[in-house]
């Protein structure tokens, strides 16, 4: 009968440090698993794609001397400047600038004068984290086309400084046709010239506001 006691005191006791060391480990693991989810850093909110609106050119016709503006809207709710601003004309991407905040967001604008031939463009930005986008969001925006450079004027006189209205529909130059050089505008297309000013003074390099 002693070994039958001794082995079930036996017995009994190791099922006593088993379930000791059972409440130790639980003890233990309550005390580790919540410093190691305090270690565990905050997750950033995702970054806000930004957006490209109004994304236009104007005047849509012109002549070699015109000079072109084209223009879109930047919008990123996540803040920070564009890493990237671009205006892609014909392939070749130009950096752009900003002019003005509106409340639909940040103006961009790129002003050029464009070779003779048809053109296209597109926009590509990309926020301060790399994110890009690009207006439109596919294939590319019909640009104008400049035709090839005529003679609007064939008279004798000394016709120069020509100029561009900012429509394209309109040409001012000077000339001395009257006597006097002064500034005459004409009809892109070509036509009658009008005196625009009858002045003694020398006239010439007239820009149009």
């Amino acid at each position: 009968m002693n070994g039958k006691i001794v082995i079930a005191r036996k017995i009994s006791f190791f099922r006593f440090c088993a379930y000791k060391s059972c409440i130790l480990i639980l003890l233990i693991s309550s005390l580790i698993l919540p410093a190691c989810e305090e270690s565990v850093p905050p997750v950033d909110n995702p970054n806000i794609p930004p957006v490209l609106t109004s994304g236009t050119v104007t005047p849509m016709d012109g002549g070699v001397l015109t000079v072109f503006e084209f223009e879109v809207t930047y919008n990123d709710e996540g803040g920070g400047a564009p890493r990237r601003k671009d205006v892609v004309i014909d392939s070749v991407a130009y950096a752009m600038v900003h002019t003005e905040t509106t409340s639909e967001g940040d103006v961009y604008e790129y002003s050029s004068r464009l070779p003779v031939g048809e053109h296209v463009y597109l926009f590509v930005f990309a926020d301060s984290h790399g994110y890009p986008v690009r207006f439109p969001a596919a294939d590319t925006l019909t640009g104008p086309t400049v035709p090839s450079p005529e003679n609007v004027t064939s008279d004798q006189h000394w016709d120069n400084w020509p100029s561009w209205s900012p429509s394209g529909s309109q040409i001012a130059f000077g000339s001395d046709a009257s006597g006097n050089h002064d500034i005459y505008v004409i009809p892109a297309g070509g036509g009658t010239a009008s005196r625009y000013t009858d002045e003694p003074e020398y006239e010439a390099d007239a820009a149009w506001s």
